[in-house]
Parts: structure tokens; sequence; C-alpha cells
């Protein structure tokens, strides 16, 4: 959400997201097999759109609070609604399928070797 905010890059927050997702699995679950780096993928897909979803909310709550003094419940609550409302699902897909690509290109080797060490 923060990196969004500031306008870095998304794959340093997926490179972040892989990171952690790593060291998490590890720290429950021991050995990354070939489940355990799929099931990594997933979090880390989850992440992705959770952060996607969270930066639009906090960019409308910004927007909102300026205007009509909501809270940020209610903005994370109906976020999807806004965004469709004022017509910008397109942007919405294109800053998440964005974020999804620039994620994957920072992350593909820490992939690599995590499905590699899974053999």
């Amino acid at each position: 959400m923060l990196i969004y905010h500031l306008g870095f890059i998304a794959a340093i927050g997926g490179i972040a997201i892989v990171f952690f997702a790593m060291k998490g699995y590890e720290m429950m679950g021991g050995n990354i097999t070939t489940k355990g780096a799929a099931v990594v993928l997933i979090i880390c897909v989850i992440m992705v759109y959770v952060a996607n979803y969270l930066s639009w909310s906090m960019e409308i709550y910004f927007e909102l609070e300026k205007v009509d003094g909501v809270s940020f419940g209610e903005v994370i609550r109906y976020t999807r609604d806004i965004v469709k409302e004022a017509d910008l699902y397109g942007d919405y897909l294109k800053d998440l399928i964005l974020g999804f690509v620039l994620s994957a290109l920072g992350v593909s080797g820490m992939i690599k070797n995590m499905f590699y060490a899974a053999k």
C-alpha cells in the first residue's frame, strides 16, 4: 500500500511478498517442496491483489475524506462499487495486471530457485 502510494515500482513489493512468504513457509513447514512452492506462489498472487485493492482504497479515501469525511473502513467496504460507479474499472484492472507483471518480473529468479530447490 505504502509502496504504491509513494510511487515505487510494484516489483519491490513483489520481491518482499515472495521473500516473506517463503520464509514464513520455511518457518512453519520446514523445507520447501513443490507443493509448498505452489502454496507460496498462490499466497503471493493473493497478496498482490490485496495490496492493489488496499492501494485503491487508500487513494479513494484520501479524495473522499476531503469532501465527505468518510471512514477508511467504509471506503474499503465500498471500493469495488466506487471504482465501478466512477468508471475506473479499466484503470483498476490495468494497475492490477501491471502489479502482477512487475511482481513476476521482480521475483522470477526467486520463484525459479524456489521450484528448483523443491525438486
